[in-house]
């Protein structure tokens, strides 16, 4: 009798893992896009339509890739906060700036 709570959560927790459906990657598009070398050679680009920064389907993709990346990191969260506040304590903070030389100086 003393197991039923830990029964119920278990079934709980299982029964809830499955009926939430993990989040689809956005799929880019492959469109082709012929380079040619030096030595004549050509290399097919299949995604060269993402360097361009100034499509809006380049960056409708973009945000959408950056939504399924929180989507899908969501549950390391306090993780990742815990990694960053222990490397951020392990660095001295000041404001100096990293030596130069100025001349002969």
């Amino acid at each position: 009798m003393k197991q039923l709570p830990l029964i119920i959560a278990l079934v709980t927790f299982w029964s809830h893992s499955f009926t939430q459906a993990p989040p689809m990657p956005p799929v880019a598009q492959r469109t082709p896009h012929e380079i040619k070398t030096i030595n004549g050679d050509v290399r097919t680009d299949y995604y060269y339509w993402i360097s361009d920064r100034s499509n809006k389907k380049v960056m409708d993709y973009l945000v959408a890739e950056n939504a399924y990346l929180a989507t899908s990191m969501k549950h390391t969260e306090p993780l990742q906060l815990k990694l960053f506040e222990e490397m951020k304590g392990r660095v001295k903070e000041d404001e100096s700036s990293v030596p130069y030389k100025k001349g002969d100086y």
